[in-house]
């Protein structure tokens, strides 16, 4: 009995001390410094490759997947010989031109003769740059074809596999990418503790999945618009239609968490 009534009164002390050291408490996802980025298909086909898998690091740039394109290169092959055939047209549009000058200068030829090598000197310089915007179309369509990464991150999750179809309306996600060497935890606030927070706080952040580890970090962002609550902890008392406010908390350097885990953010009395 006095063993039980001992470890009673140590739960009492501990849970009178972690209040006393902080303020309140209130759930968070972990999330990217980047957030958590879809990269997903601009055109409708089938994909060829698909470049990456879970966990790989990535640049700016580095082709992450490339869906069939043979219609689009075909294009534009098309697009430069008809290029290339605008081009010649027009230096030998420009040849006749300076022929035609010469003889109206000397009078040996009428000057509608002249004014017609003009128009068709015009009339070629203005197929060869719509030639060129052709092939600039095509060059973009193709370019679409080659799905890149927009950032230096991590491939978090991958969604589809060679051979799947894609489609850009909307967008069909192949994987998602974040920056997780830069972690950050997007709490949301009670609103009756919305008074209680502020940017440049202070805060430990703990994981019932990594029991004993505390995390700090810092407020950087609070937002001026309530939202509803998607860091739902699965207990009873918890309200999902509940108005919470989303601040954005820095996590310090060297912070090691998985992407998407549910954590408790401390709000510590400054």
């Amino acid at each position: 009995m006095k063993r039980t009534r001992a470890l009673l009164l140590l739960t009492v002390l501990g849970a009178t001390a972690h209040a006393a050291e902080h303020d309140f408490a209130a759930p968070g996802l972990v999330e990217p410094a980047s957030e958590e980025r879809l990269i997903g298909s601009e055109v409708i086909g089938t994909l060829r490759h698909v470049k990456v898998e879970e966990n790989d690091v990535v640049k700016t740039g580095d082709v992450v997947a490339i869906i069939d394109n043979d219609d689009q290169t075909a294009l534009l092959a098309q697009s430069k010989a008809a290029a290339d055939s605008a081009a010649a047209a027009l230096r030998l549009a420009e040849i006749n031109l300076a022929r035609k000058k010469e003889l109206v200068d000397r009078k040996q030829i009428a000057v509608s003769e002249y004014d017609q090598a003009l128009a068709e000197r015009d009339m070629a310089r203005a197929e060869r740059d719509r030639a060129r915007a052709s092939v600039a179309l095509a060059q973009a369509n193709l370019d679409k074809t080659i799905v890149t990464s927009p950032i230096d991150g991590t491939i978090l999750r991958r969604y589809a596999v060679a051979g799947e179809a894609v489609t850009n309306q909307p967008p069909t996600p192949i994987c998602s990418i974040g920056d997780i060497a830069h972690l950050r935890v997007r709490a949301e606030i009670d609103e009756i503790d919305i008074g209680r927070v502020k940017r440049g706080q202070h805060v430990i952040v703990k994981a019932d999945g990594i029991p004993g580890k505390t995390f700090a970090g810092t407020v950087i962002r609070v937002n001026e618009r309530l939202g509803v609550r998607k860091a739902l902890t699965d207990r009873s008392s918890e309200r999902e239609d509940s108005k919470v406010l989303p601040v954005i908390v820095e996590l310090d350097p060297g912070s090691h968490l998985p992407v998407g885990l549910r954590v408790d953010v401390f709000f510590g009395k400054e």
